[in-house]
């Protein structure tokens, strides 16, 4: 909702000309929202079935709000004279923002499934939605709450094993309390009777997909009211959101990246944990525990304490860092190793005297404890090395993680990054990765008709016009960069609404899709953080050597 109003309300102020056929278009987007609305109550009225009380809750909830904002854009703002690009226009919708967040994170939480899912998309790029949406997208991320009333996530292992003899058997130790909650299900810290290994065990909530499904349908009705253009691509979407509710099939992926991964060189740098495929079933799955704690969390902890050190609230800090210009990827990488390395320095210094003393006054007066001041991540290094990881795995491996959020990555003791949660695996065929490398080099070098080229001939990219200036944008956008010199200043949702008006998609073809939602999701990381990356810059280097390996350059 707050989305379609970031794109509409934008693009009719920077073309009024527009605004009559935006107002008559709104007019019968509406109807539709209502006839919509009332087909659905209609059904559940005689059917009783879960998923049109779901829909009908979505509808009857979220339509009001979508006319809300179409009626002060189209409406109170033109009639009291107010211009959709004045400070007051802004206060309007940013009270409107304000008022609305809470009652549609409410509305995501009751119905969790694909909607609470859609928030932690969203979360991932701070463009994609108003800060004051943002705000609660974020903290999907790590802070959803559980969906299992106390005792029942176990009652669904007892059941996946056998019966609580078995659940006896298998678990020495099992903690009631989820180490954190996702969209479809809890998961929880236990220890393996046999062997005494720590595990986590991921257990899917009963019913969750056909909620799924019936939220996918909603969704897509949703977009064909207020955004059409992206209704081809949920397609895709929605393939790979099933693929997250066989837990035996998460389990053969994981499987596969970690047999790809773990020899590898990539094995200093990242971990991936190991199923325990015996104890894995459709709606349970058991994996090797990996120490640490969440990118994002982590994150945030550290950001809390430099807030409280600098006498400021988080909000604050996290405003003062978005005004900040964005820095290229690498800048100011040597100085973050050089403070670490000089705080570790005057740390041991301060623990040898603290050995000191504890070994001579201490023994008497009584010892104090060492110390190890706390060194901040470097997203820099890390944002490279994901970078570096995914194009590996789409290029090498031809199996990759198409959900790399920051929820989905452990900060582990041993300064390695742990890759968890493998429920949207893409397995892409090799001519098709022989392509997008092409594609990658191509975009990389700045051979942007090549580029163009390779999209359209090769790998079959079809738009209305096949205007190559818009092609060559959106397929920077989608697997390369965002910079101004891509967008024309828009951001990422006006820059997809120009596109579209200036140059329709007729075709994208399934495998180019999640590719690009990895970018996408890189770079939406490094936004947050003010850092601008090339993706394909990035992935040159190894999509040439790939390119080499299969006999395409010499």
């Amino acid at each position: 909702i707050s989305s379609c109003y970031f794109v509409e309300s934008e693009l009719a102020r920077r073309h009024p000309l527009g605004m009559a056929i935006s107002r008559l278009r709104l007019l019968g987007r509406l109807a539709l929202g209502a006839t919509s609305a009332s087909g659905a109550a209609g059904a559940y009225a005689y059917q009783q079935d879960e998923g049109v009380r779901r829909s009908v809750t979505f509808w009857s909830r979220a339509l009001p709000i979508y006319a809300h904002y179409r009626w002060l854009q189209y409406v109170e703002l033109p009639l009291r004279g107010i211009d959709l690009s004045s400070p007051e226009s802004e206060r309007r919708y940013d009270e409107l923002h304000e008022k609305y967040a809470p009652q549609v994170e409410l509305l995501a939480l009751e119905l969790r499934g694909f909607y609470l899912k859609g928030a932690q998309i969203c979360s991932t790029r701070d463009d994609l939605v108003p800060d004051a949406h943002m705000r609660w997208c974020k903290r999907m991320q790590a802070e959803v709450p559980t969906p299992f009333a106390p005792g029942e996530s176990r009652r669904v292992v007892e059941d996946a094993l056998g019966g609580p003899t078995e659940f006896a058997r298998t678990f020495s130790e099992w903690e009631d309390v989820p180490l954190g909650a996702a969209s479809i299900g809890v998961v929880h810290r236990a220890r393996l009777a046999e062997t005494g290994e720590l595990v986590a065990v991921k257990v899917m909530m009963p019913g969750i997909e056909r909620k799924f499904r019936s939220d996918i349908g909603t969704v897509k009705r949703f977009c064909q009211l207020a955004m059409p253009q992206h209704v081809s691509a949920l397609d895709e979407v929605e393939a790979q959101f099933f693929t997250e509710f066989d837990y035996v099939l998460e389990a053969q992926n994981m499987s596969r990246v970690h047999a790809n991964l773990m020899p590898s060189k990539w094995s200093r740098y990242v971990a991936v944990p190991r199923p325990i495929s015996e104890l894995c079933s459709r709606h349970v799955l058991v994996m090797e525990l990996l120490p640490g704690q969440k990118l994002d969390v982590g994150l945030r902890r550290q950001w809390e304490r430099i807030a409280r050190r600098r006498g400021i609230s988080l909000t604050e800090l996290e405003a003062s860092e978005k005004a900040k210009p964005m820095r290229p990827l690498g800048e100011g990488t040597w100085r973050h190793a050089l403070f670490a390395a000089s705080l570790r320095a005057i740390d041991a210094l301060a623990n040898a005297c603290r050995w000191g003393y504890n070994w001579s006054a201490g023994v008497a007066l009584g010892r104090v404890p060492y110390a190890w001041s706390e060194v901040p991540a470097e997203l820099g290094s890390i944002l490279k090395l994901l970078c570096e990881v995914h194009a590996h795995e789409i290029f090498v491996d031809g199996v990759f993680n198409a959900d790399p959020h920051p929820g989905n990555l452990i900060l582990m003791p041993d300064g390695r990054l742990g890759l968890i949660d493998y429920g949207q695996c893409k397995s892409l065929p090799l001519d098709f990765r022989i392509k997008y490398a092409k594609l990658i080099v191509a975009l990389a070098d700045g051979q942007n008709g090549e580029a163009v080229r390779i999209a359209t001939e090769e790998i079959g990219l079809r738009t209305k016009r096949n205007d190559p200036d818009v092609l060559w944008r959106v397929l920077a956008m989608h697997h390369d960069r965002d910079t101004a010199d891509v967008t024309n200043g828009l951001n990422l949702q006006l820059f997809m609404e120009w596109a579209e008006a200036q140059d329709p998609m007729v075709y994208t073809p399934p495998d180019l899709v999640m590719p690009g939602r990895v970018t996408m999701m890189m770079r939406g990381f490094a936004n947050s953080f003010r850092l601008q990356i090339s993706v394909a810059a990035l992935w040159r280097e190894q999509a040439v050597e790939f390119l080499r390996s299969q006999g395409e350059l010499p």
